[in-house]
């Protein structure tokens, strides 16, 4: 008899050869294990957050909106949620009807690059970032690459997930797919936006360091030099002034230390008042990229990153997660994720760059980051 992870992989690709869209996500703290499944019509695409005012759906958001990577919303309509229940559910899916396309994981991914080569284009590339950071053009700015693996033959999409809902309980899991964006894996820290009517949170998470280095599995004894507080100040900022347009009753929370995986961020909590809930587009527009993933100024910031980062970011560092702002809104910066191809896995991370920043440390941020989901693969 097949396990449950096993029947839940068999018809997940099942939906994934038909180009049907899906999500299967767990939020942080819950036991509960949610599907979404749009097994009729397409996803929404959309050009930019504004169009999401008014809307509903599983939401998967590049870093840069363009032709070759839209803003997408999954149809939520048809949500199951329990294990017993997703598999109940999923058993009885008859696919009879829909065509096979045997190729669309083919061509998701780049090239696998000896480690080397790759840790000096990385350094190439920091060489560029760090120029308007040391000029006081830019104060600060996020520089991402990302690491293709051979996929082998008997990977489990399905048990990696289940394997980062036992290990990373504090992080958003999760596993999705539509034809626009392809096959994802991801596991989260960073809440965007979270809340319903007009009670919302949202967080400003910067700076990071091994915790392996601290010798320590707790918050306790870990120290911050100023690179790092200065980073997490720059977002906080950032986030304080863009809820002042549209919110009332800010609370800001003391800076505290989280653990995420095998990692240590700063982090403040912001708890606030939405003015209009019916604006939550412009909300979303206004406050993405916030300098955790982009940099700041943030205009600047992003016109730099599109110009001169070699990655190509696609769905790393957008916006994932459940969009309902009449009932319970759950967005995630979508971080320590990877685009799962055919017969490779494309991973990403990135790390905010100041002018003190030193290339191999940074170099170094990206790997411990990058093993975080290379644990559960």
């Amino acid at each position: 008899m097949k396990s449950t992870e096993e029947r839940i992989e068999i018809k997940l690709t099942e939906l994934v050869k038909r180009k049907k869209s899906f999500a299967l996500y767990r939020f942080p703290t819950e036991n509960e294990v949610r599907l979404i499944i749009q097994a009729e019509g397409d996803p929404l695409l959309f050009k930019n957050l504004e169009e999401l005012s008014g809307k509903k759906g599983f939401l998967i958001s590049p870093f840069y909106f363009g032709e070759h990577h839209p803003i997408i919303l999954i149809n939520s309509e048809t949500e199951i949620r329990g294990l017993e229940n997703i598999v109940d559910f999923l058993d009885k899916i008859n696919f009879q009807g829909y065509p096979i396309s045997t190729d669309i994981l083919e061509e998701s991914n780049a090239d696998i690059i000896d480690k080397d080569i790759e840790e000096e284009a990385y350094k190439q590339n920091f060489d560029q970032f760090i120029r308007p950071l040391k000029n006081g053009l830019i104060k600060k700015l996020v520089l991402s690459r990302s690491h293709t693996i051979k996929r082998k033959a008997d990977h489990s999409v399905v048990k990696s997930f289940f394997r980062a809902v036992e290990t990373y309980q504090a992080m958003m899991n999760y596993i999705c797919f539509t034809p626009q964006c392809g096959l994802w894996i991801g596991n989260t820290p960073e809440i965007f936006l979270s809340g319903n009517q007009n009670k919302w949170a949202t967080v400003a998470l910067a700076g990071t360091q091994s915790i392996y280095n601290q010798n320590t599995t707790t918050t306790q004894n870990i120290v911050w030099d100023e690179k790092n507080k200065q980073e997490q100040e720059v977002v906080a900022k950032y986030i304080r002034n863009t809820l002042t347009i549209h919110a009332d009753t800010i609370t800001e929370s003391e800076i505290y230390t989280s653990l995420a995986g095998n990692v240590a961020h700063l982090k403040t909590d912001f708890t606030f008042n939405l003015k209009d809930n019916d604006s939550i587009g412009q909300l979303l527009n206004d406050l993405y990229p916030t300098p955790a993933v982009c940099g700041y100024p943030k205009q600047e910031a992003f016109d730099f990153i599109i110009r001169n980062e070699a990655n190509d970011r696609k769905y790393y560092s957008g916006i994932i997660g459940m969009l309902d702002p009449n009932k319970k809104t759950d967005l995630y910066v979508n971080l320590r994720c990877a685009e799962i191809g055919k017969q490779t896995i494309t991973l990403y991370a990135g790390g905010g760059i100041m002018p003190t920043s030193v290339a191999a440390q940074e170099w170094h941020e990206t790997n411990v980051k990058m093993q975080t989901l290379l644990n559960v693969l």
